[in-house]
């Protein structure tokens, strides 16, 4: 890893790198190798980063926290292959850095597709006085 962050790693923080880093596994190296990391225990993973930071090179940590992580680490679990491939290397890259995951609880509050509406019937009177009654 040292040799790689040598050889790669050049000072900036740009779009090559950022592609670079993802495509070599360094980007988020507890992820599968199927999922574009390194299949890293988390010491492991934690000496990674502390070798980054040493060389004062960014790396994505995107395994750990952010939208990144939050969708990412989702789609390493239960995403399929195809999904993987057409959406993790944007991920690490940084490409796409922003966006919005959202949950459905079946039979719950947020459950719109199973949302369900009545109408019930009330009857409702009123009691109406006469003209008359209201004058002395």
């Amino acid at each position: 890893m040292r040799t790689w962050l040598t050889d790669n790693w050049r000072g900036t923080d740009d779009s090559d790198w950022r592609r670079r880093l993802a495509e070599s596994g360094w980007a988020a190296p507890p992820w599968p190798a199927d999922s574009f990391g390194r299949g890293l225990s988390p010491a492991p993973a934690q000496m990674v980063r502390d070798e980054f930071h040493t060389a004062r090179a960014r790396s994505a940590a995107v395994a750990r926290r952010g939208f990144s992580a939050l969708a990412g680490n989702t789609i390493v679990e239960f995403g399929s292959p195809e999904l993987k491939r057409e959406i993790l290397p944007n991920l690490l890259s940084g490409e796409w850095s922003h966006g919005c995951l959202l949950y459905n609880e079946p039979s719950n509050g947020s459950d719109l597709a199973g949302l369900q509406t009545y109408a019930a019937a009330r009857r409702r009177f009123r009691r109406e006085r006469s003209a008359s009654s209201s004058f002395p």
